[in-house]
């Protein structure tokens, strides 16, 4: 891709990894080709912090909404998380996951057209897994290509990894490693 001033500008939708010195970083792809997948610009940013023994705080926006999402350790709710964005670059049409609280759960739900991922999350106020979605409440929702949305969680847990090492971060977390493999697996997807 050539710049307005003559020189080679990074491809949008390739991905390359944040440094652990980085801090935030928002993966806007090329407004051209986000308008031609979604109908609408987009940008998309995930957090994911511990916040103390076996509890943990996500963030995810898209410059319209955003949310915030608590988790304990009863799932591994980062490696849950990476692995239903690592189906949906498989070719799942749809992927999930859960994360408990105590008491409660948040329901990512995401549903693939072609490139194009819509997210939704619905909160319960108690943890029942076998409760129907209609009985939560949403309190997010977006579309988003999947590429930017992968980047974006890819980014979160990179930078999760950056601040806690994999052993600060079982330390804290308590019941479960940091899911490093799916970060791997997710980190080649986004590369190919």
């Amino acid at each position: 891709m050539v710049s307005h001033h003559g020189g080679l500008e990074p491809d949008p939708f390739s991905y390359t990894p944040p440094s652990c010195l980085s801090r935030t970083r928002t993966y806007v792809p090329d407004h051209g080709r986000a308008l031609l997948l979604t109908g609408h610009a987009v940008a998309v940013e995930f957090s994911y912090r511990l916040t103390g023994r076996g509890w943990s705080l996500a963030e995810i926006a898209d410059g319209q909404a955003s949310a915030t999402l608590g988790a304990s350790y009863l799932t591994d709710a980062l490696g849950d998380l990476l692995e239903a964005v690592l189906r949906l670059f498989a070719g799942y049409d749809s992927a999930r996951c859960s994360w408990q609280q105590e008491p409660g759960e948040f329901r990512w739900i995401f549903d693939r057209n072609g490139q194009e991922v819509r997210v939704r999350i619905l909160k319960f106020l108690d943890a029942i897994a076998a409760a129907v979605d209609s009985e939560g409440s949403l309190v997010f929702e977006t579309a988003q290509p999947l590429a930017a949305l992968g980047g974006a969680i890819a980014d979160g847990a990179r930078r999760t990894l950056c601040e806690y090492g994999e052993d600060g971060y079982l330390a804290s977390w308590v019941q479960h490693p940091f899911p490093t493999r799916y970060l791997d697996l997710l980190t080649e997807r986004l590369r190919t």
